[in-house]
């Protein structure tokens, strides 16, 4: 029997079997920007997250913005009429109508229409779980689909401040 007291390496090693094993191998870095691309994608698709104000305005106008200048670019394009700021948002069919009628082709309006469901779908989803996070009931986010509503809605849950006991996030286990 050896009576040399143990390292303190091995009474280590004895004890802790898992410090023996190899360490795993460093994991690949992620490319850049796809945590924020999926943080921005669940943000605007997702249905559990909370939406902050910053978040909320951001989105909101940043997205209005896009969405403008792409539709007023490819009107421009196909019919060679100027799109103004003020008849995008003017929710009369009519006056879009102008916009779409001949030399513009004749799928150019249902095109337009495939092209803003997504931003419908944004607009929901963000608004109610805006309306939650501020304090609000979930059904004041839906006030987002109600021409001319919708701009005061906007407003008012973009400067309205978050509460931190309302909370439409699902916890997690």
């Amino acid at each position: 029997m050896n009576d040399r007291p143990e390292s303190n390496a091995a009474a280590d090693a004895r004890n802790h079997p898992e410090k023996l094993s190899s360490p795993e191998p460093a994991r690949p870095p992620e490319p850049a920007g796809s945590a924020a691309a999926g943080g921005i994608l669940s943000l605007w698709f997702g249905l559990s997250r909370d939406v902050s104000r910053s978040a909320y305005a951001a989105t909101g106008f940043g997205l209005m913005l896009f969405k403008y200048l792409v539709e007023a670019s490819v009107i421009y394009y196909y019919s060679e009429r100027f799109f103004l700021p003020t008849d995008f948002l003017n929710p009369l069919l009519s006056i879009r109508q102008q916009y779409l009628a001949p030399p513009a082709p004749d799928w150019l309006a249902w095109a337009l229409f495939v092209w803003s469901l997504p931003f419908v779908w944004i607009a929901v989803s963000m608004s109610v779980r805006r309306a939650v996070n501020a304090g609000l009931t979930a059904w004041a986010g839906l006030f987002v689909l109600m021409p001319v509503l919708n701009f005061a809605l906007m407003l008012l849950l973009a400067a309205k401040p978050s509460r931190g006991d309302y909370s439409f996030a699902i916890p997690k286990p």
